[in-house]
C-alpha cells in the first residue's frame, strides 16, 4: 500500500500506476493535486484530505473501491471520465469551486450524501452501476445530470439546489427519490426516463419553481415530475 501522510508541492505524475492499494487519507495537498490519468490497481483513499488548490482526477481509473468521505477541495475538482471498479464515497465531500463528473463511470454505487459543491456540479453522461445517493447534498451553483444513467435506486432526499437543476434526458432502473428537496432555480426533467417501468418516483414535500419538459417519442415510459 502507499501512503502518504504530506505532500507540499501536491503533484503526482500524470500516468502513475500503483498495483494494490493507495492510502492518501488525512493527507495534505499545498499546491493542488494532480492525479489524472492515474491507475490504481485496488483501492484507493482520500477521506479527510485537503486540496488548497484544484483536485484533478481526470481520467483515473480505480480498479477497487474510492473513498473521498469529507475531503476538502478549495478549488475545483475535476473527475471528468474517470472510472471506479466497484463502489465510490464522496459522502461530505466539500468542494469550494466547481466539481465536474461527466462521462465518469461507477461499477458499483456513488454515494454523496451531505456533499456541498460551491460552484457548478456536472455529472453529464455519467453511468452509476448502482445506486446514486445525493441525499442532503447541496449545490450552490447549477446542477447537470444530463443525460445521466443509474441502475439502481437514485435518491435526492434533502437535497438543495440554488442554482438550476437540469436532469434532461436522464435514465433512472430504479426508484427515484425527492422527498423533502428544495429547487431554488430552474428545474428540468424534459425526458427522463425509467428504462425498466419497476421504479417509482417520490417527490414529497419537495419546493421549486421550474420548467418540465414535454416527454419524447412515442412508446417509452417517461417520468415527468411537476413540482
Amino acid at each position: 500500500m502507499v501512503r502518504r501522510s504530506a505532500v507540499r508541492r501536491g503533484r503526482v505524475v500524470r500516468r502513475d500506476a500503483v498495483r494494490g492499494e493507495a492510502g492518501f487519507s488525512r493527507t495534505q495537498f499545498s499546491e493542488g493535486a494532480l492525479f489524472s490519468e492515474a491507475r490504481f490497481g485496488g483501492g484507493a483513499r482520500f477521506d479527510r484530505a485537503r486540496v488548497s488548490g484544484d483536485a484533478w482526477f481526470i481520467g483515473v481509473r480505480f480498479s477497487g473501491n474510492a473513498w473521498f468521505r469529507e475531503m476538502e477541495c478549495c478549488g475545483d475538482a475535476r473527475f471528468d471520465g474517470v472510472q471506479v471498479g466497484e463502489d465510490a464515497w464522496f459522502d461530505e465531500v466539500q468542494v469550494r469551486g466547481e466539481g465536474w463528473f461527466d462521462e465518469a463511470r461507477f461499477g458499483g454505487s456513488a454515494k454523496f450524501g451531505e456533499a456541498q459543491f460551491g460552484g457548478d456540479a456536472r455529472f453529464r453522461n455519467a453511468r452509476i452501476s448502482g445506486d446514486a445517493e445525493f441525499d442532503r447534498a447541496q449545490f450552490y451553483g447549477n446542477a447537470w445530470f444530463n443525460g445521466a444513467r443509474v441502475s439502481g435506486d437514485a435518491g435526492f432526499g434533502e437535497a438543495q439546489f440554488d442554482g438550476n437543476a437540469w436532469f434532461s434526458r436522464a435514465v433512472f432502473d430504479g426508484d427515484i427519490t425527492f422527498d423533502g428537496a428544495q429547487f431554488n432555480g430552474e428545474t428540468r426533467f424534459g425526458g427522463v426516463l425509467r428504462s425498466t417501468g419497476c421504479g417509482s418516483t417520490g417527490t414529497r414535500g419537495s419546493r421549486g419553481r421550474g420548467s418540465v419538459g414535454r416527454p419524447g417519442s412515442a412508446g417509452r415510459a417517461f417520468i415527468v415530475l411537476r413540482l
